[in-house]
């Protein structure tokens, strides 16, 4: 259904591009996660990590960071993240893709750019589940986002613009 919702729409490199900086600047926190440490969520609702420590329960209980808001929070902003990616699926069937190709190096980028966020924010992910090995509420989220992130590269990949 998204599909025919974007199919026709001209895409707007230099935003997407933009789009994807803010992004890559949010989430790369995530990318930098190893097993052990443990996220939170700041007042202007940024990502932070709780590094693995004697000290990291009494820190998340002072700032009243729990697993529930922290993976809510974290299904939020990958659900936005959701959207932009396929905006940049979809951008690459767009009626004007030979256009955009041809004059536009951003555009050439911008996947293979969001595959390597991608691939890091699985590896990060991947720590962050087994830190939660226990939970089975965690680990089915973080693995219906992995999921999804390698169901994104494989579109990509099959795409007629990756095939060129």
């Amino acid at each position: 259904m998204m599909t025919s919702i974007f199919h026709n729409l001209v895409f707007d490199v230099v935003d997407m591009n933009n789009n994807f900086d803010l992004f890559n600047t949010k989430l790369d926190v995530l990318t930098k996660l190893e097993v052990g440490d443990k996220i939170g969520v700041d007042l202007q609702k940024d990502i932070y990590i709780n590094h693995k420590s004697v000290f990291q329960p009494f820190i998340r209980s002072y700032y009243a960071q729990n697993r529930k808001t922290t993976i809510q929070h974290l299904n939020n902003i990958i659900g936005e993240y959701k959207i932009f990616l396929e905006m940049v699926y979809n951008s690459t069937k767009s009626k004007n893709i030979c256009d955009l190709l041809c004059s536009n190096a951003l555009y050439i980028r911008l996947p293979k750019k969001t595959i390597v966020l991608n691939d890091k924010l699985i590896l990060g992910l991947r720590n962050l589940d087994t830190t939660y090995k226990n939970n089975d509420d965690i680990h089915n989220c973080i693995e219906n986002i992995i999921t999804y992130l390698d169901e994104y590269k494989d579109k990509i990949h099959s795409s007629i613009y990756f095939q060129n």
